[in-house]
């Protein structure tokens, strides 16, 4: 039995596929509102010791970062099981290069990598955007959804703005 199990590029697709309209209007919505702001997130710089302990510095993230991640999540069906932490796609796609001529599922693979990433290394989703890895996502998952899904609706792709120069 297999007790660590690996989502598949057609168990990727079939959830991108099954992803209702609404979901990727909502991606375009959340990549534009994001791209609006002037900084995405900021950083509580901590504190020395306070009674013993120690308080480190801490990211807060604007609204329209959680906003966007659950929009990624709604059109990938959420976090998928995969070994994120070997995979090497952070590496591969660093800062979204390359992405572009990847298979669409690599971009999936890489929103569960880049959200998973941020519970280990705080400030990992900051990185993601502001590199333009997040950027390169959108639009990814945008040109799947324009060229090959079954949502033929003749929307613009959303470049949600955020753009893969630093």
């Amino acid at each position: 039995m297999d007790t660590n199990p690996q989502v598949s590029d057609e168990e990727i697709l079939v959830r991108l596929e099954a992803a209702p309209e609404e979901r990727w209007t909502e991606l375009g919505a959340a990549a534009d509102a994001l791209a609006a702001l002037p900084a995405v997130a900021s950083w509580d710089d901590g504190r020395g010791q306070d009674g013993g302990v120690t308080h480190m510095p801490y990211v807060t993230y604007d609204d329209a970062v959680y906003r966007l991640t659950d929009a990624l999540s709604g059109v990938t069906g959420g976090i998928l099981v995969f070994d994120w932490g070997t995979w090497g796609g952070l590496e591969r796609y660093e800062r979204g290069a390359g992405l572009d001529e990847a298979p669409v599922t690599e971009a999936a693979r890489l929103v569960t990598a880049v959200v998973r990433s941020e519970r280990f290394s705080e400030g990992a989703i900051e990185d993601a955007i502001e590199s333009g890895m997040v950027g390169a996502i959108v639009r990814r998952l945008w040109r799947w959804h324009d060229e090959g899904s079954r949502h033929q609706t003749g929307q613009e792709p959303a470049s949600g703005g955020v753009s893969v120069d630093a």
